[in-house]
């Protein structure tokens, strides 16, 4: 174990670090870290290095890794598989400028939700996930397509989020993935 750049990095053997062995490993370390550290660490795994080339990649890899969950706030375990296709785009993002994002968009919708038992990011998700097609997202829903329109149309007043319009899908269904990633890696942590 060395500390690079701010980061404990553990280099350890990647034959029979599978399975249950990688499940006890990372419960360990997080434990471990967290009574040291005094906070929640965040750790990340890379690939196996075969070549001395595989070191640098890997550290990248890593480090771009944590530079995405600080700017989300997250820790625990974390991996690429997380934050999927959006990875790349993610990590260019800085901390401030990704909360902003999800504060101008996604959580005011959350937190209404929470509030009022309510099931507008629910509704807008699973629209988005339908390419806005009223139909198939009120059936997944299981409700009527007036009462899908209902909703857009008051997430609209509520929140400025107009679904209707396909340039602002992107940064809603980006968003809505964003605040996803953010709890499950807060749940696991």
């Amino acid at each position: 174990t060395t500390m690079e750049h701010g980061a404990y990095v553990a280099r350890c053997p990647s034959d029979g670090l599978q399975g249950q062995k990688w499940a006890t490993l990372k419960s360990q370390l997080l434990n471990d870290c967290r009574l040291i550290l005094g906070h929640a660490p965040i750790i990340v795994r890379s690939a196996a290095c075969q070549e001395l080339s595989d070191y640098e990649r890997a550290f990248d890899q890593c480090t771009r890794l944590v530079r995405l969950a600080r700017a989300l706030d997250l820790s625990g375990v974390v991996s690429e598989s997380d934050f999927g296709s959006f990875s790349l785009l993610l990590s260019i993002a800085d901390r401030d400028a990704a909360q902003q994002f999800l504060q101008t968009r996604i959580i005011p919708v959350a937190q209404h939700d929470a509030t009022h038992n309510s099931d507008y990011l629910t509704s807008l998700k699973v629209f988005l996930e339908q390419e806005a097609a009223f139909k198939a997202a009120a059936g997944r829903l299981g409700i009527h397509v007036s009462t899908l329109r209902y909703r857009l149309e008051r997430m609209r007043d509520l929140f400025q989020i107009d679904a209707m319009d396909q340039s602002a899908r992107f940064d809603l269904q980006l968003a809505i993935r964003l605040y996803e990633i953010g709890r499950l890696t807060a749940e696991e942590a």
